[in-house]
């Protein structure tokens, strides 16, 4: 399952490159339709399916699922734990749990709007530790994580000198994020360089 799959571009990279059936879910019901149509057109609509649902309220059975990935949506989920607890439900016993996310570093306070917030209202950002101990009270266990900042902070290096070079982004978030994904960008990489926010990644598994 790709939690919080947005319009799909990881769940068709997944089943791209893992081979397998992918399920998407978001809460926004204008992403679930433009990522079936994106998926429709990319000839991929037999290897995934798109459902709009709630992470606190995941709309599957018990032990659905052998491996749940979630990139950029922790930020906005207020209730760590139940998320956890939702995705150790619907995990298959020895199932996985990749974790790609934005976290709250030991710098000051954050620049506003940023790519997942408007505001300090819908930005719901926790440390490290914070999130690692969700996971395991919510019924998972850590196998790894991973700083990422470093890379994080490289890649929006490498997005700023594109821009200034005339050069194609790396990516079209914009036509998603509307136009002020400019200024959302650049924020984040001040939290970055501020270390108010770092970027890691935690695997864990359901026992």
């Amino acid at each position: 399952m790709d939690l919080g799959c947005g319009v799909g571009g990881c769940s068709r990279a997944i089943a791209a490159t893992r081979g397998c059936r992918v399920t998407g879910i978001d809460l926004t019901p204008e992403f679930i339709e433009v990522a079936r149509e994106l998926t429709r057109r990319c000839g991929m609509a037999d290897r995934i399916e798109f459902q709009q649902g709630d992470a606190l309220e995941l709309p599957f059975a018990e032990g659905t699922f052998d491996h749940v990935w979630c990139h950029n949506v922790t930020m906005n989920i207020q209730d760590k734990r139940k998320l956890a607890s939702e995705v150790a439900r619907v995990l298959k016993r020895g199932g996985r749990f990749s974790c790609s996310e934005l976290a709250q570093g030991s710098g000051g306070d954050l620049s506003f709007p940023l790519p997942w917030a408007t505001d300090s209202s819908a930005s719901f950002l926790v440390t490290p530790a914070v999130m690692r101990q969700a996971l395991e009270d919510g019924g998972l266990r850590i196998r790894e994580e991973i700083d990422l900042s470093d890379a994080g902070i490289e890649f929006l290096r490498e997005m700023r000198a594109r821009a200034e070079r005339g050069d194609p982004p790396l990516n079209a978030n914009h036509v998603i994020m509307g136009d002020d994904f400019g200024e959302r960008i650049r924020n984040v990489g001040r939290c970055a360089m501020e270390k108010s926010v770092v970027e890691h990644f935690i695997l864990a598994e359901k026992p």
